[in-house]
């Protein structure tokens, strides 16, 4: 167990929507050991969809399957980003992982 020095130096240096972040994520993980311990199905993890057999029945963002190829559409910011994901999803794709980046 780490000091009572290192967790104070380590929440002052968390922004506070990081702390409000992960709060509520300790408070989730409360609620589910609660519902798993009274026998009784947790919150699912994922936004749960009504799948037609050509999607997926769930989704962890808000956007469309194939949105980000229409990357005409985007904006700088968006397109430098798919830029990046896509150079991390080819690395992974080539078993070059990296765990520290």
């Amino acid at each position: 167990m780490q000091t009572l020095g290192w967790y104070y130096r380590r929440l002052r240096a968390m922004s506070a929507g990081e702390v409000a972040w992960r709060v509520q994520a300790s408070l989730c993980d409360r609620l589910d050991r609660l519902l798993v311990g009274r026998r009784q199905q947790p919150r699912p993890p994922a936004e749960i969809l009504e799948g037609d057999g050509n999607t997926p029945g769930f989704r962890f963002c808000t956007l469309g399957v194939g949105e980000w190829e229409r990357a005409n559409a985007l904006d700088d910011v968006r397109r430098e980003w798919r830029h990046a994901l896509l150079e991390k999803a080819e690395k992974i794709a080539q078993h070059r992982l990296s765990f520290f980046d």
